[in-house]
């Protein structure tokens, strides 16, 4: 048997193991499962019902930068859901976020998440990709299931999810409140350089700076509270 044909039997019989390329993702959020709205927000949220967001994330052994594809607007129903860019490096473990509070730019400085996943047996295909499902439990009224392709090497994901031994194509709340699926896989090489970004002169906040930055703003106010649960809803 030839080297060649080894090799193609090899790629044939086990797959092909991707390092780096690029995912598209959708995420559509159930705008009527959004707690503690205020009056003008909940009223948005009951005539539009659902927000439809698309995603790339961009990736390789080294690092990821999750981007929405399109900017936030001034749209009041573009409140109801964010638009997070999200970059992590995988060597250091650092993880920047920055978030678009209509057009304007915020920093937030932190490390990746670590998640005890709950590995399970059952499995589903998306974007072509035979995946498997853990649960991750949130909290005590909160679990997320994530389905991971093995086939796909790097721990990222969308948002601020990772830590599974591969690729997480598809996200949900238990309620269906939030629901990320991949669209499309893309097999490229990816640079390093791909996951710089500059904060300029703009302040970089830690998690705890910024929710303290809103309420010295606003006040210990159910819509101030309810920004940063919006805000960190993935941390």
């Amino acid at each position: 048997m030839s080297a060649g044909f080894f090799l193609l039997t090899i790629t044939l019989g086990f797959g092909q193991f991707i390092e780096s390329g690029k995912i598209v993702y959708e995420r559509k959020t159930n705008l009527l499962k959004i707690p503690n709205l205020p009056p003008f927000l909940k009223q948005i949220a009951e005539e539009k019902k659902y927000n439809v967001d698309e995603f790339v994330l961009t990736f390789n052994e080294n690092g990821s930068v999750f981007v929405p594809k399109a900017a936030m607007t001034n749209n009041p129903a573009d409140m109801l859901s964010t638009k997070n860019t999200v970059y992590s490096n995988h060597v250091t473990k650092d993880r920047m976020t920055m978030l678009d509070m209509m057009g304007n730019k915020i920093f937030i400085q932190d490390t990746v998440n670590k998640i005890s996943w709950t590995m399970t047996d059952n499995t589903r295909k998306l974007a072509g990709y035979e995946c498997r499902m853990a649960i991750y439990r949130k909290n005590d009224s909160t679990n997320l299931y994530a389905w991971y392709a093995e086939e796909l090497v790097p721990s990222v994901g969308p948002e601020t999810f990772s830590g599974l031994p591969g690729t997480i194509l598809g996200l949900a709340t238990e309620d269906g409140g939030v629901v990320y699926f991949a669209k499309s896989v893309e097999f490229t090489k990816v640079e390093d350089s791909a996951f710089k970004y500059d904060t300029g002169k703009t302040k970089v906040y830690t998690k705890q700076g910024f929710a303290d930055e809103i309420t010295r703003q606003m006040g210990n106010t159910p819509m101030a509270k309810g920004m940063i649960a919006g805000f960190f809803r993935w941390y």
